[in-house]
């Protein structure tokens, strides 16, 4: 005979799961985005003290899954893929296109990602704030 109470345990058990997964890759890449901001005002001071050009947020500045932000003629366009999880920056510059992509893992907590690279056993875990800063000093080195 089925056991319909077990069953439906077990559903509600993996889609609380599922919910938690979801809000915890949410929560990340807002966390990405804040620190993109607090990364580019830091990085703007030193821009504009040596005259050179300031990064902007062209678009996704307060909400929406993809944020596009620009230093002189490089963009770079970041985004959210909750399937794979990662969060990744296509930063596009006259010298051509450079992924910068960030495996999250979201069922540790703190919720932490690992940047993609060849050996990404060496890569160390990181924290939102880290990921932005790496973002945007690739910006600033892909813009000429």
């Amino acid at each position: 005979m089925a056991d319909y109470t077990k069953a439906a345990s077990d559903l509600k058990v993996r889609l609380d799961a599922k919910a938690k997964r979801a809000a915890n890759l949410d929560a990340f890449f807002e966390a990405v985005r804040v620190a993109l901001s607090d990364e580019a005002e830091k990085a703007n001071s030193a821009l504009t003290y040596e005259g050179a050009p300031t990064i902007e947020f062209k678009e996704g500045w307060s909400t929406g899954d993809i944020i596009v932000i620009t230093c002189a003629t490089a963009t770079a366009t970041v985004t959210q893929d909750r399937e794979a999880p990662n969060v990744a920056a296509n930063i596009v510059s006259e010298a051509g296109e450079k992924p910068v992509t960030f495996i999250i893992l979201p069922d540790e907590s703190p919720v932490t990602a690992q940047r993609v690279s060849l050996s990404p056993a060496t890569e160390p875990k990181i924290e939102p704030q880290a990921a932005a800063e790496t973002i945007i000093q690739e910006l600033i080195a892909s813009a000429p």
